[in-house]
């Protein structure tokens, strides 16, 4: 926050991004746009279905329903309630308005990806 920057591209130690990865998430019309990924030790993908309105869940990935994994796949680009921060593109505006917090129940991204939904925040 310290910088000028418009977003912060988060990639963990352990992804390999495609090339243009940074051009294709900053495309998206979303505050937070995620790269999809699986997971090493399983089939699972980072990316939570959004339920529809207001939910209060965060949803569950998509790789548990292959007819909704299979109608993303064929959309491209599908509205989230977020996942795994392997690889995803936060903009400031996000940034200045959230705090990252940890609790000892989760992982970071848990609740970051709960916020972002409680929030109202828009994600890809």
């Amino acid at each position: 926050l310290e910088s000028d920057a418009d977003a912060l591209l988060v990639i963990e130690s352990d992804i390999i991004p495609p090339p243009e990865t940074l051009l294709r998430l900053a495309r998206l019309d979303c505050d937070a746009a995620y790269g999809v990924y699986r997971f090493r030790v399983s089939n699972v993908i980072n990316v939570f279905e959004r339920y529809p309105g207001r939910p209060r869940n965060e949803g569950e990935s998509l790789s548990l329903y292959p007819e909704k994994l299979a109608a993303a796949r064929r959309a491209g680009v599908v509205p989230c309630s977020g996942g795994g921060l392997g690889c995803v593109l936060i903009h400031r505006h996000v940034l200045e308005a959230m705090d990252f917090r940890h609790e000892e129940t989760a992982h970071c991204d848990t609740y970051f990806n709960r916020d972002l939904l409680h929030g109202g925040w828009r994600c890809t």
